[in-house]
């Protein structure tokens, strides 16, 4: 099955599509599935690389969680200390 980039674009615009990461765009998650840009439009992977996909999205969104916890660590210890009282 292929999707044509418009109506991906429009599947963007209403939030209905997640990305494999914030700076993967050419895979992304879609009705259930998962989508691989291409030059023509979008085309629905296999089974066999969907459960690839989703492992690998499984190991970024828990890394991205490791980023964001030692960033709000580091805005803690470096705030003034009387905005940390707060």
């Amino acid at each position: 099955m292929i999707i044509s980039h418009a109506d991906m674009n429009k599947a963007f615009d209403r939030g209905l599509v997640s990305p494999l990461g914030q700076t993967i765009a050419y895979a992304v998650r879609y009705q259930d599935t998962w989508w691989i840009h291409f030059e023509k439009g979008w085309i629905r992977t296999d089974k066999k690389l969907a459960d690839m996909l989703d492992a690998e999205a499984a190991r970024i969104t828990a890394q991205d969680a490791i980023v964001a916890r030692n960033a709000a660590i580091r805005a803690a210890t470096q705030a003034d200390p009387q905005e940390r009282q707060q």
